[in-house]
Order: C-alpha cells, then structure tokens, then sequence
C-alpha cells in the first residue's frame, strides 16, 4: 500500500490537472457562443458594429474571471500544499480542484449565454443597448459569485485540512 504522503501528492497533482483542464472547458465555450451570436448581430446591425463587439469582447473577458482562478488553485496545488499529511488532506486537495473545476464550467457557460443573448438582443433592438448591456453586466456578476464561491471554498480546502 503506497504511504499517505504519496497519496497526497496523487491528489494535489490529480485536483490541479482537473481544476485546469475543466477550468479552460466553460471559459472556451462560453465566449464562443458569445461570438457566434456577436457576429450574427453584426451582420444585421452594420451601423452597431462597434459597439456589439465591444459588448462581445467585454463578455468575453469576464467569462475568463473563473478559468483564471481555477489556474490559481491549480498551481497553489502543485506547489504549496501546506501542512498535513493523511487521507483527510489528500480528500481535501483533491476537492479543492474539483470544486473550483466544476464551478468554472458553469460561470464560463453562464457568462457566455448571458453575453451572446444580449449581443443578439443589441443586434434587434439597438435603440435599448444601454439597458441590454445594463442587463447583461448585472447577470454575469451574479454567475461570477459562483465561482469565487468555489475558489474561496477551495483555498480553505487547502489551506485548513
């Protein structure tokens, strides 16, 4: 039977992988379906050109917030994995990637059907970009808290077992 600090190693490298490579699925999906709709709304709308892409380019980005904390959490395993060594921690650093992998899936998707719908809806109706943008931003700050939720929870995962 292979000894705990083993096993803890196993997990923290097992939980950095699955933070990383789960954290880079929402943030790619996300923003892709944001521009699929962007450019739709764009070929519509030639005159709003601009400013649908720069509602794009600013969805985009935020869709970005969750894989880059999944990154933090992903190095933060392999490299400062503090003090215990038993199955406990192990558990916990292995936790600690999946909550923050899996949190990051749903704000990057979230983020990018919040962004692209208003992108279209910019598109129909452009007198109300304001209020679509307006609308667009409170949304994905809403699915943003998700995931710091998971990143908060995946530190004290870390820092605390």
């Amino acid at each position: 039977m292979p000894d705990t600090e083993f096993l803890v190693t196993v997990a923290a490298y097992l939980g950095a992988g699955y933070a990383v490579g789960m954290g880079a699925l929402g943030p790619a999906v996300g923003p892709g379906y944001t521009a699929g709709l962007a450019q739709e709304g764009m070929s519509r709308q030639v005159m709003r050109q601009g400013a649908i892409f720069r509602m794009m380019v600013l969805g985009q980005a935020l869709s970005q917030t969750a894989g880059v904390l999944a990154l933090v959490i992903g190095f933060v395993l392999i490299f400062a994995r503090g003090g215990g060594e038993g199955l406990d921690k192990a558990a916990a650093l292995l936790g600690a990637g999946f909550s923050v992998g899996t949190a990051a899936v749903g704000v990057g998707i979230g983020n990018g059907l919040s962004t692209g719908m208003a992108c279209a809806a910019a598109a129909r109706h452009p007198k109300h970009f304001g209020g679509i943008q307006q609308a667009m931003l409170v949304g994905t700050a809403v699915s943003q808290s998700t995931g710091i939720y998971a990143f908060v929870i995946s530190l004290l995962l870390i820092l605390y077992s």
